[in-house]
């Protein structure tokens, strides 16, 4: 008598469900896209790049830039919120 095999497989289950959530991951980001146009930096973002841009400006040193980003990172850490990470992405 023959084991009879399972319709579907752990890998198949796995594999289907692995490429729903890229296609889904892929599809959520469509809308981000689509309004991405019209983000515009204002009030305090210039603030955070104003060291930055100066440090471009006069040096065109890769690490004074980076001196200037990492002074920036670490007066919004010890002074004000945690939002030291988006700082120095953005």
């Amino acid at each position: 008598m023959k084991i009879k095999q399972p319709l579907f497989t752990f890998e198949m289950i796995r594999n289907v469900l692995f490429y729903t959530v890229i296609i889904i991951f892929v599809l959520s980001l469509i809308p981000i896209l689509i309004i991405s146009g019209y983000n515009h930096p204002s009030a305090d973002d210039y603030s955070y790049a104003a060291g930055t841009h100066a440090a471009l400006v006069n040096t065109r040193s890769l690490t004074e830039i980076a001196k200037a980003v990492f002074e920036q990172i670490g007066g919004k850490y010890f002074s004000w919120q945690g939002t030291f990470s988006a700082i120095f992405l953005f």
